[in-house]
């Protein structure tokens, strides 16, 4: 069900509901559920299942258009997977790419330093620890950056790990991919540098953005040649804007390799920015928007966001940790509706005392 289906029947729920002068708690308890998940529905947050369907259809007959008469004439409950298919969770654990620059929270103060920092044509390395929203940075600046009218851009994305990765030639032919343009068969690694400068040459005006995730596994490569990233660093003066992403300063990354006190003007193009966990206002933000979209209670949403700190001692929230705890209390809440017997309940006693075991086993440190 899309969300204006779900928007358009939480609306006409509580009109008909008001109708009757029900109060939530009383339609709640009429229907075997929670105040909670009322309140859900009229917010259309969620859609009742087929059960609560029958018995809402009950009590409203066809007044409620959205639940069809064959609803109430059902005489089994759905199949598992078509209770599967009806949760669509808000929140996103572990998921790769970025849905979109609306679900990118946070980090305002970063983002206005990076769109600045490529108007100027200049390169930013991103250091940070594992799962603190590196690669979603990334991924906000292809969504965003090519949208700005005074400038052209292309903005090209490499994770340095993947296996075509894993040699030099391979690494140059996936940036002229990712630039759009066209590499050559066969081809030297001097030669896919020579197409790449004259690519920039030729854009008059545009700029080429390329972001490297995982910077680690450029120096991994059996063949590293730091020959090529000076390369790079030499086209910068073209219009080629570098933005890196790693656990650690390049100079570290790279020293590793080549020894401790190996310089290089590569190191010279960037300004390092230090990718931290959300403070508490970001946090809360994220908690207040987020809980809006599931329809949460003003308790749960004040439990996303106590569970979703790293650490109690401290003031951090790491965005992966929030967006997992969001997503185990909308699971939880959801199954427990299709589910009487479902075991987490989060409107059973004791339900909060055992979320964070939970939450801490399932996030992994």
């Amino acid at each position: 069900m899309s969300k204006f289906d779900k928007e358009k029947f939480g609306k006409r729920l509580r009109a008909e509901r008001e109708k009757l002068s029900l109060s939530q708690e009383e339609l709640a308890e009429k229907i075997g559920t929670t105040p909670g998940n009322v309140s859900r529905w009229e917010k259309g947050a969620t859609f009742p299942n087929f059960y609560f369907r029958r018995q809402l259809y009950e009590i409203f007959g066809e007044s409620l258009p959205i639940i069809a008469a064959k609803d109430a004439q059902r005489s089994s409950d759905p199949a598992p997977d078509d209770i599967v298919d009806e949760f669509h969770s808000v929140f996103y654990f572990n998921i790769p790419r970025l849905p979109g620059p609306a679900e990118f929270y946070g980090r305002r103060k970063e983002r206005m330093i990076l769109r600045n920092r490529l108007h100027h044509k200049a390169s930013t390395s991103l250091v940070g620890p594992r799962r603190i929203g590196k690669t979603w940075l990334l991924h906000y600046l292809q969504c965003i950056v090519p949208t700005k009218a005074d400038t052209e851009y292309d903005v090209g994305y490499i994770d340095a790990t993947l296996p075509r990765c894993h040699t030099m030639i391979g690494l140059a032919t996936s940036i002229l991919e990712t630039l759009k343009i066209a590499p050559v068969d066969n081809s030297t690694l001097d030669e896919h540098l020579i197409k790449l400068e004259q690519a920039l040459i030729d854009a008059q005006g545009k700029v080429f953005v390329l972001c490297i995730d995982e910077f680690e596994g450029v120096c991994a490569t059996p063949d590293f040649d730091m020959t090529f990233l000076e390369s790079l660093r030499a086209l910068a003066n073209y219009g080629l804007c570098l933005v890196t992403a790693s656990r650690s300063p390049l100079q570290e990354v790279i020293r590793e390799k080549m020894g401790p006190d190996f310089t290089s003007p590569f190191f010279n193009i960037f300004s390092q920015m230090q990718i931290k966990p959300f403070d508490k206002s970001e946090a809360e933000d994220f908690a207040a928007q987020k809980s809006k979209q599931a329809g949460f209670t003003v308790n749960e949403r004040d439990y996303l966001l106590k569970f979703g700190q790293e650490d109690e001692n401290t003031q951090e929230w790491y965005p992966m940790r929030l967006q997992l705890a969001g997503l185990m209390i909308q699971e939880d809440t959801y199954f427990s509706e299709v589910d009487p017997a479902y075991q987490h309940n989060p409107q059973k006693p004791g339900y909060w005392q055992v979320f964070k075991e939970r939450l801490q086993e399932r996030y992994g440190g």
